[in-house]
C-alpha cells in the first residue's frame, strides 16, 4: 500500500500544479476580458453622451432662437423618451438678468415617468453642457444629465456573463486534465 501511494504523490501534486497553473492562466484571461470589455462599454457610453449633446443643442437651436417653447418641449420629451439614458435635460436662456435663467427642465420619475423640474437634478454624475449659440450671438445653454445606473447594470451583466463563462471553462479544464491523468496513470 505504501508503494502505491508513493508512485502516486508525486503525479498528483504535478497534476494539482498543472491545474493550479491553468485555472489562474484562465482567471487571468477572464479578468483582461472583463476590463477589456468594460472599458469599451465606458468609451461607448461617453460617445453616446457627447454625440446626443451635440445633436440635441443643434435641434434646440433655432427654436430657442424664435421662442418656440412648445416645439422645445416636443424635441426634449421626445429624446427623454427615445434613451433611457438619459436622466434630465435643461434648457437655459440668455437673459437681461442672467445668462443662465432656465427656461424648460424636464426629468424622470422612479417609474421613468416624464415630470417638470424646476432645476438642474444635483443627484446625476455625468453631465454635458452645451453653449447655444446662433448668428454669434449667446442664446443660451443647454445641461444633459446621464444616468449612470444603466451602465452599471450593464457591467453587472457583463461580470456575470464572464464569471459563468469561467467557471464552466475552469470545470472543463479540469475534468479534461483529470482525465488525461488518469488514462497516463493506467
Amino acid at each position: 500500500m505504501t508503494l502505491n501511494q508513493q508512485k502516486t504523490t508525486p503525479f498528483s501534486k504535478s497534476f494539482f500544479m498543472i491545474s493550479l497553473i491553468t485555472i489562474a492562466a484562465v482567471i487571468g484571461l477572464g479578468i483582461k476580458e472583463f476590463t477589456s470589455r468594460k472599458c469599451h462599454l465606458d468609451s461607448h457610453f461617453s460617445s453616446f453622451c457627447e454625440s446626443t449633446s451635440d445633436r440635441l443643442s443643434t435641434l434646440i437651436r433655432t427654436p430657442l432662437w424664435n421662442f418656440e417653447i412648445e416645439r422645445l418641449k416636443e424635441i426634449t420629451e421626445a429624446e427623454m423618451k427615445d434613451h433611457q439614458m438619459i436622466h434630465s435635460i435643461t434648457i437655459f436662456e440668455k437673459s437681461v438678468v442672467s445668462n443662465h435663467q432656465i427656461l424648460y427642465c424636464i426629468t424622470k420619475d422612479s417609474s421613468g415617468q416624464l415630470i417638470k423640474c424646476q432645476g438642474t437634478p444635483k443627484d446625476t454624475k455625468i453631465k454635458e453642457s452645451r453653449t447655444l449659440i446662433k448668428n454669434n450671438i449667446l442664446i443660451g445653454k443647454l445641461d444633459i444629465c446621464f444616468s449612470q445606473s444603466i451602465m452599471d447594470q450593464q457591467k453587472q451583466n457583463l461580470l456575470r456573463e464572464i464569471i459563468t463563462r469561467l467557471f464552466f471553462l475552469i470545470v472543463i479544464i479540469v475534468a479534461g486534465l483529470f482525465m488525461a491523468a488518469r488514462s497516463l496513470v493506467k
